[in-house]
């Protein structure tokens, strides 16, 4: 098994920071997406990504521009940016591991992953784990910046003890991206997970991604799993489901 920290330059030109782990002998390669303002390193992901790994799935997981170590300033972000970081990532992989069959995504990130989808040939499922079925949703959480983005051109919000700067362009683009326009018109395999618990983005968005989305399509209640997954054992069945899921479309 192969575990290594790795850099990969985006279309920026920034350094972007990711974490690789390959089994001995992996018969899959998959992508993932972090949610908004997390990190690679966010516990649920890194157990996931391990649970994959157990079933002979390989697994990068990356921190978008701006994000913990990699290059580049938030403030200047948007979900079309994050897009291209996924896209840039799979590049990477593709020169130096091996094509992307999997692409997986958390919250936010699971829009970027659908939206990427369509531009890697070499993908063959599609997972989101509490993804919005529309980004426009985050602007909605976000009401109060947001409007005062949208006036002022700036605004500041606090996540998880830490303070973000967000654009008037950041809010526009959130609007602009049509998650159900690329489900409709692009009939990957995607396998939607999603908490009916989850108090962040609320599980009648994972009843709309998959009335969106085209077969094959499946939907997998989280049970009492809260929006990160922060239980260990939730992240550890979402991890077995994933593993289990994507054999039937390799």
């Amino acid at each position: 098994m192969t575990a290594k920290r790795i850099f990969f330059t985006n279309q920026q030109g920034f350094k972007l920071s990711a974490h690789i782990d390959i089994p001995e002998s992996p018969r899959a390669f998959a992508l993932y997406a972090h949610c908004f303002t997390c990190s690679k390193n966010l516990k649920s992901i890194v157990r996931i990504s391990r649970t994959c790994r157990e079933s002979n799935i390989a697994v990068c997981r990356f921190d978008f521009t701006g994000i913990a170590e990699s290059e580049g300033e938030f403030s200047d972000t948007t979900l079309s940016s994050n897009v291209q970081d996924v896209l840039d990532a799979a590049d990477y992989c593709a020169q130096e591991f091996a094509p992307i069959d999997l692409l997986i995504g958390h919250s936010l990130g699971g829009a970027a992953a659908i939206l990427a989808s369509e531009k890697i040939p070499s993908v063959k499922g599609l997972v989101t784990i509490a993804a919005p079925s529309e980004p426009s949703h985050l602007g909605k959480l976000l009401g109060q910046a947001r409007q005062s983005a949208l006036e002022n051109g700036t605004a500041q919000v606090k996540i998880a003890g830490n303070t973000y700067q967000l654009t008037r362009e950041f809010f526009e683009d959130l609007e602009q991206n049509r998650i159900s326009q690329v489900l409709k018109r692009h009939a990957l395999p995607i396998l939607i997970m999603h908490s009916p618990k989850d108090q962040t983005v609320l599980f009648e968005h994972a009843e709309t991604l998959f009335s969106n989305a085209s077969h094959p399509k499946s939907l997998i209640s989280l049970g009492n799993a809260d929006h990160i997954l922060s239980d260990e054992k939730d992240a550890i069945y979402t991890g077995r489901i994933i593993a289990t899921w994507i054999e039937r479309y390799l």
